[in-house]
């Protein structure tokens, strides 16, 4: 079950699903966002994006659904 965005989501002291049912080889938090890696070596964040912490290049935007970090090509 993944947790809602804003002033209502929980907070969590041990690990829960997140939509996507992606499976990760790493994951880091920051204090509003979550980036993890797949285990084929994917980029996905989600959370809060007001500074582009997620890395997709739209601002202001927020998901509780992993989205794919966009980089350079």
């Amino acid at each position: 079950m993944a947790a809602p965005l804003g002033d209502e989501a929980p907070n969590h002291l041990s690990p829960f699903a997140v939509v996507g049912g992606l499976p990760s080889a790493a994951v880091s938090t920051g204090r509003n966002h979550t980036g993890g890696v797949t285990v084929n070596g994917e980029a996905y964040c989600w959370g809060g994006n007001t500074a582009g912490q997620l890395g997709n290049g739209v601002p202001d935007f927020a998901t509780s659904t992993p989205v794919a970090v966009v980089g350079p090509s």
